[in-house]
Order: C-alpha cells, then structure tokens, then sequence
C-alpha cells in the first residue's frame, strides 16, 4: 500500500483515519490515479517488478549451473540511475528521483539532548528485550 503511490507517480492520500481506513484510502487512491497517473512512472515501475520477478525466477532455476547468484536488484539500480541521468526523466517526465546523494560520511556531532526524556524509556525497553533474548539464545545452545 505503501508504495502504489510512487509506482504510478501520484501523491499518496493523506489525512485518512477512523474505521475502514484501508477501503477509504483505495477509493480515494483510485480517484487521484483516474486524474494523475504518470504513465512513465508506471511504465518504470512495472517493468522493474517483472524484471525482478524474472531475476528471482532464473536465479532458482539455474543456481546449480551458476555458482553466483545474480545481484539483479543492485544492477537494476544502477541501470535505472543512469537512464533517468541521462534521459532527463525528472524535467521532461515528470518522475520523481532521489537527487543528487552526498560524497562521503557526513561530519561527526553530538546529538541534541533536548529528547532525552522521550527516548530512555523506550531505549531501557530495547535493551531489556535484546539482554532476554540473548540469555534465552545462551541457554537453548548451551
């Protein structure tokens, strides 16, 4: 449900609560798509699932003469950047891109301690549930 929106390249429905939230939202996803498709997003979309549906399929099936297995999604990937780079899918398409990813690791910083409060609960929490979980692992194979 999450990404129909980005599929066909139309704004996801916002602001939908209450009961029958799921029905609600297609409806109102199925009347922006009648108006606001982008028939090159979803042309981008479909083929990218059936080619990784095919990928996933031919891997099972020749992984016995194959000894590598295929990354297909990593080079659909780059595949698809560097098509939408060079075809201008952004300005002449309207189809939504990433944008231009930043060169290295950004600089080290202290986090502000201005949410502290909300997040030590929840961090006891974690700890508390990972320290059970690895004592009962501990125990079943030792």
């Amino acid at each position: 449900t999450s990404q129909i929106p980005f599929i066909f390249g139309i704004k996801a429905p916002r602001g939908i609560s209450g009961a029958l939230k799921l029905p609600k939202f297609y409806i109102k996803l199925i009347s922006l798509l009648i108006h606001n498709i982008n028939w090159i997003s979803t042309a981008i979309g479909i083929s990218s699932i059936i080619v990784l549906y095919l990928a996933k399929y031919l891997n099972e099936r020749y992984k016995s003469k194959i000894r590598i297995i295929l990354p297909c999604e990593l080079i659909l990937v780059i595949i698809g950047t560097v098509t939408s780079h060079f075809t201008k899918f952004h300005s002449k398409y309207g189809v939504s891109v990433v944008g231009e990813i930043k060169r290295g690791l950004p600089p080290l910083t202290i986090p502000p301690l201005n949410h502290i409060n909300q997040l030590i609960v929840p961090a006891i929490t974690i700890a508390a549930v990972s320290l059970s979980i690895s004592i009962s692992m501990a125990k079943m194979f030792s």
